[in-house]
Formats: C-alpha cells, sequence, structure tokens
C-alpha cells in the first residue's frame, strides 16, 4: 500500500494528477515538545550509565568496617 512513498507521505484523493502531498509541517510547539522529550529522555539514560558504572561495592570497601582479618571487630 505504500508504494514506494517517502515514510509519512500521503496519496491525493484525485489519482488523476499523478501527485503525492507532502506531510503537513510540525507546529513549534510540537517540535519544542518532542525536543524536551527527547532530552528528558536523555538524562535519565546519563544518570542510570554513570550510576551502572560503579553498581556494588568492592569486598574492600564492603568490610572496611569490620577491621582488618583476624582482629576483633571495632566496638559501637
Amino acid at each position: 500500500m505504500n508504494r514506494g512513498l517517502p515514510c509519512g507521505w500521503i496519496a491525493l484523493t484525485t489519482s488523476s494528477t499523478g501527485r503525492y502531498k507532502a506531510p503537513p509541517m510540525a507546529s513549534n510547539t510540537k517540535a519544542t515538545t518532542v525536543k524536551r522529550k527527547n532530552k528528558h529522555e536523555k538524562m535519565g539514560r546519563r544518570r542510570k550509565n554513570k550510576l551502572a558504572k560503579k553498581s556494588t561495592q568492592s569486598t574492600s570497601e564492603l568490610f572496611a568496617g569490620l577491621g582488618e582479618p583476624g582482629s576483633p571487630a571495632p566496638a559501637r
């Protein structure tokens, strides 16, 4: 049904002309909304990627508060 048209293009209703009509231009508000949505998605992805770089603590960091191995645990 596409008939080789570029994405979003529609055929004119009168088939006698044989021409195609481009989609209407997006409004400035719509363009701004899409840009804002993409920016928010990118910010969330960047935040999660930053967190994922170091998601778990190393063994030394995890047990650092318990003192050296073999010695009694520090008093609370």
